[in-house]
């Protein structure tokens, strides 16, 4: 094989490798994020304003922990979902320290659009039943 195929094989080869990391990296981030807004709603229904408020920061690290993974995806749009995640956790946790139901529901109402809006757009489901990030 020529140098210069190789070189190209190798340089394709480590952005695949690349895309993956960014994809394995991001995937505990989402299902911690997925299991606090469901603790969410228990606690919601419970009126438990500390595990609302507890869930609300591991919801918030969470979409902080992808950020990066979005950006070096390049992916504008993902970017911008998982700042509104931030400032939707943040206004859950301002909510629930205030013990203010609305607001807990405004605010979980605005986690759980971002999420749909960005897995819609950006989370392919696969014939295993996994996923993988587009």
């Amino acid at each position: 094989m020529p140098k210069s195929a190789l070189k190209t094989l190798m340089l394709c080869l480590s952005a695949c490798v690349g895309l993956s990391l960014v994809a394995d990296e991001m995937s505990d981030p989402m299902k911690k994020i997925g299991g606090a807004f469901g603790g969410t709603r228990k606690a919601s229904e419970a009126k438990d304003y500390q595990a609302i408020a507890d869930h609300a920061v591991v919801i918030e690290k969470g979409f902080a922990d992808t950020l990066d993974g979005w950006k070096k995806r390049n992916q504008a749009d993902a970017i911008e979902w998982t700042e509104e995640g931030i400032a939707g956790a943040k206004a859950l946790k301002v909510a629930a320290d205030a013990k203010d139901d609305a607001a807990i529901r405004t605010a979980s109402s605005k986690i759980g659009a971002t999420c749909k809006s960005c897995h819609t757009t950006r989370r392919e489901k696969l014939e295993d039943g996994s996923y993988k990030i587009k």
